[in-house]
């Protein structure tokens, strides 16, 4: 039996519940000990605490949807514990919940009033198996950054707030909360990539009138863009690495047979070099 307090009156707010009966019911086959407990449904009975569940060290899939709970505290020794349904309850406060559920790998929390992003993000960090999750329809899910440091927090994630993340969405988040490493990246490569200058923005002058006047404009814009391409060649010439090219004579290296019948100290071996280049 598990007692849970509620919004009822029964009972002066507690509801009784058979954990096992109930589980049994869920899964359709005979459940001996609280141990062979792996599912757990309490959706929608205005429950407003639960005591601790480490009774149940098995449990893999808990659903709490539609209660009144302020906390999850009773799951904190439940390490098993992959699936947390935990949606359209007054849950505010998670510090110290997720610390030890590192095999979770999907996380419900909609319509909560969850508001803090630096700590959402500091007790989630431990979550390194999570797949799904769904913040739906709290404010933290307004605030700036909110994306881009979930899918930053979690590699595996896959479904963010009921909707699949893109290649491109991941990429722009690793761009947004790792600007220094990422212009890194993009200046790394086979060749290094070249370093725009500032001077290519052309600068602007007052509209003249005449054709000879414009003629004489456009050939100094083309100039200066001219100019930048060849600073830009250099510039990359500069940078590129070295490969060294050479050309080997063959043809006084003798075969096999010809080798047998010659001395040791007169064998020719190494072959000689003709020309070497650099590109």
């Amino acid at each position: 039996m598990l007692r849970i307090k509620t919004d009822g009156e029964q009972d002066q707010g507690t509801l009784l519940i058979d954990t096992l009966k109930l589980s049994e019911q869920q899964q359709n086959s005979k459940v001996l000990v609280k141990k062979d407990v792996t599912t757990l449904h309490l959706n929608d009975r205005n429950i407003r605490s639960i005591p601790s569940l480490d009774q149940f060290p098995n449990l893999t899939s808990l659903s709490i949807d539609g209660n009144h709970l302020q906390n999850l505290d009773f799951i904190r020794t439940n390490y098993a514990l992959a699936e947390l349904y935990a949606g359209n309850n007054h849950i505010s406060n998670i510090q110290g919940t997720f610390r030890q559920l590192k095999n979770l790998r999907v996380l419900h929390l909609q319509n909560n009033q969850i508001s803090n992003l630096t700590t959402l993000a500091y007790e989630l960090r431990h979550l390194s198996a999570l797949e799904d999750l769904n913040l739906f329809d709290n404010s933290v899910t307004f605030v700036q950054g909110y994306k881009s440091t979930m899918l930053d927090l979690f590699p595996k994630l896959r479904v963010l707030d009921r909707r699949t993340i893109s290649s491109i969405e991941r990429a722009q988040a690793y761009s947004d909360c790792h600007p220094d490493r990422q212009r890194v990246a993009n200046q790394v490569g086979f060749l290094s990539h070249i370093v725009l200058k500032q001077e290519r923005i052309l600068p602007k002058k007052p509209l003249l009138t005449g054709s000879k006047t414009i003629k004489k404009v456009l050939n100094e814009n083309e100039k200066l863009e001219e100019n930048w391409l060849n600073d830009a060649v250099r510039q990359r010439a500069s940078q590129r690495s070295l490969t060294e090219y050479s050309q080997f004579d063959w043809s006084k290296i003798p075969t096999g047979p010809e080798r047998r019948k010659m001395d040791a100290e007169n064998a020719v071996t190494q072959p000689d070099v003709v020309s070497i280049f650099f590109q």
